[in-house]
């Protein structure tokens, strides 16, 4: 007979905890326009499921692109403090 492990799916535990983390994050410092942080969350959940993704097919045998993989997360950390910045200083859309 097997055992099986309690520890339960930690990162599904991580995605649900986000946005409760990025709320006690807001309180602390709150956004001028309080879109950006709602972008944050939605945005932050999708590079977190991206992740599970990725591990899922690499652990399934797929050969995935690492590197094509970290370009991807750069390039969207770029694009979400660049939004953030942008509207907070009042240059984009709010």
């Amino acid at each position: 007979m097997s055992e099986r492990s309690d520890r339960g799916n930690p990162a599904g535990k991580k995605v649900v905890a986000l946005p409760l983390f990025l709320d006690a994050v807001a309180r602390f410092d709150p956004p001028e326009e309080p879109q950006v942080l709602e972008v944050v969350k939605v945005a932050t959940a999708g590079l977190l499921a991206a992740v599970q993704g990725f591990v899922l097919a690499w652990n399934l045998g797929h050969d995935v692109p690492f590197d094509l993989f970290m370009a991807g997360v750069a390039i969207w950390t770029v694009a979400l403090v660049g939004y953030s910045v942008a509207v907070e200083r009042g240059y984009g859309p709010a």
